[in-house]
């Protein structure tokens, strides 16, 4: 594995079990040769339609479906038909982590791919642990959700300098992280944990923030993204980064109109960047 070790976990015979390594985006990630992880991508919530009718007489769109409940329904209509099971269910930005507590599993068991299959498992991640022979958990969030660009270098480092910069890169990156949770408990099921997998639920709770009160997901725009760019660019044209839109709401009545692809989404990164800023005076721009 092309990635630096920062920590190891062994069982009671001294054997490793587990490593966390540092990954090319510079996060922290949980390799196990015997805690089953899987990763559930979701997708994106999108409201129902009120049709052509509704949007002209302004009648309301009905709530958006959670993805997630159909997923966990499948995890847990997994763990009733293997009695003993036991999930220990988190959501993440992307979609749902579960993490199988009860035993130990060995990454080339058939058993691991019918589970894969059963819940909906991420293929990216699939092929990964087929790869790797290990299970795969990040531990911190990507950069881009705590406002930071990519890392400047990654391991082994060519030269000094490479090393260098990616240490101060790394000391606002765990700075910036403090605030931020990788993933959040919904449901430890039974609540039984297997005795060689308690340090390994610990470390990872511990890491993510999984189970610490008053955290929120690691989930702000990355302007890097394909569509971002774009939306990054229509910004600029418009007004200064540093004086902002002489006039809020107008701007955003002026994109909405001009860009209703965009501005037709109310979470729409580029009126998330014209939303008013108050500031000290108490005055807003």
């Amino acid at each position: 594995m092309r990635e630096p070790v920062l920590r190891e976990v062994r069982n009671a015979a001294g054997e490793v079990t587990s490593v966390v390594t540092r990954n090319s985006y510079g996060c922290q990630v949980l390799n196990s040769a015997v805690a089953l992880f899987v990763d559930v991508d979701l997708p994106d919530q999108k409201p129902k339609s009120g049709g052509l009718f509704g949007s002209l007489f302004g009648r309301r769109t009905a709530e958006p479906e959670d993805p997630a409940k159909a997923a966990i329904a499948k995890a847990t209509a997994w763990a009733h038909s293997h009695p003993g099971w036991n999930w220990r269910i988190y959501r993440t930005k992307a979609g749902l982590r579960l993490l199988a507590t009860h035993g130990l599993f060995d990454p080339a068991d058939p058993v691991c791919e019918r589970v894969f299959a059963a819940v909906d498992a991420d293929p990216l991640y699939r092929k990964l642990c087929q790869t790797q022979k290990c299970f795969r958990a990040r531990l911190t969030p990507k950069p881009w959700r705590c406002k930071l660009p990519h890392a400047p270098a990654r391991w082994p480092f060519e030269n000094a300098a490479e090393e260098h910069a990616f240490g101060n890169w790394d000391a606002k990156y765990h700075t910036a992280c403090v605030i931020k949770a990788t993933c959040l408990l919904l449901d430890k099921g039974s609540g039984e944990v297997h005795e060689e997998l308690r340090e390994i639920v610990k470390l990872h709770d511990q890491t993510t923030r999984a189970t610490s009160p008053g955290f929120e997901l690691a989930s702000s725009i990355n302007w890097n993204s394909r569509p971002n760019r774009m939306t990054r660019s229509i910004v600029a044209n418009h007004f200064s980064t540093e004086t902002g839109p002489p006039d809020v709401a107008h701007y955003r009545w002026a994109i909405r109109r001009r860009y209703p692809w965009l501005g037709n989404r109310s979470r729409s990164p580029l009126l998330a960047v014209c939303r008013p800023t108050r500031m000290a005076d108490g005055s807003t721009r």
